[in-house]
């Protein structure tokens, strides 16, 4: 993968907080480069024992007709609002 795509990976995982099980979103990022488009979709969510929110998701980026897929999983701690990648 791509320097360009992981960042851009990296970028569009920030708003995955309005994400559910099985929704997706197709964007344009920020800065609006035409060559560049994004899919992420959400396939599962559940608890740790901690109290954490998880979420496995998978991202395909084109960029410049190149395609790059990349599935993690996501979560966010008690009291956060922000989803960060654990593997």
């Amino acid at each position: 993968m791509s320097r360009s795509a992981a960042a851009l990976i990296t970028l569009t995982l920030v708003g995955l907080t309005a994400f559910s099980a099985g929704t997706a979103s197709a964007a344009v990022p920020a800065g609006g480069r035409p060559d560049v488009a994004n899919v992420t979709s959400v396939l599962n969510e559940g608890k740790r024992p901690e109290g954490a929110t998880c979420r496995a998701v998978r991202e395909i980026i084109i960029i410049g007709g190149e395609e790059a897929k990349i599935t993690r999983t996501l979560c966010r701690a008690v009291g956060s609002t922000a989803f960060t990648p654990v593997s």
